[in-house]
């Protein structure tokens, strides 16, 4: 599981962003990917899950987001992206991630992929895995994320 740290307080996070209207979930999370962490790879079609965050805005002030997650089988991973110089990234087990992670949540949807991941074959595959390229290298498997709404702001 690859986490990147967040470019205001370097806490280890998954690549997201704000939903955009022109592209779809999955191209979304592709994107985001390469972006932030500079990963290629197959997007699964469907999210794995979705948790919240609290998101702090730069004039002050919080808002409640939504987040779909989406499985990622990892093909490359570049020495130069667009945000290298704004983030670090580093693979961690599944187990370590959802320990690093600072969303309750996210830690939660983490270690359920963990256990789906650590299944054993004859139990047959994880259906929500899906497209199966992301079942058959678990080890070279990351989630990335997408904002899907805004929630009323607060605090």
């Amino acid at each position: 599981m690859l986490l990147l740290t967040s470019r205001d307080t370097g806490r280890w996070v998954l690549p997201k962003g704000w939903a955009e209207e022109r592209l779809t979930g999955p191209q979304l999370a592709a994107k985001e990917a390469f972006e932030e962490g500079g990963l290629l790879g197959e997007v699964a079609t469907e999210a794995f899950g979705s948790y919240c965050y609290v998101k702090r805005l730069k004039q002050g002030g919080s808002m409640r987001c939504v987040v779909d997650a989406f499985v990622m089988r990892v093909e490359r991973e570049l020495d130069e992206w667009p945000e290298r110089h704004q983030r670090r990234r580093q693979w961690f087990s599944l187990r370590d991630a959802a320990g690093a992670v600072a969303e309750p949540e996210l830690a939660a949807l983490l270690l359920k992929l963990a256990t789906l991941v650590e299944r054993p074959l004859r139990q047959g595959p994880a259906s929500v895995l899906s497209p199966p390229e992301c079942r058959s290298n678990p080890a070279m498997t990351s989630i990335t994320a997408r904002l899907v709404r805004k929630a009323a702001p607060h605090g």
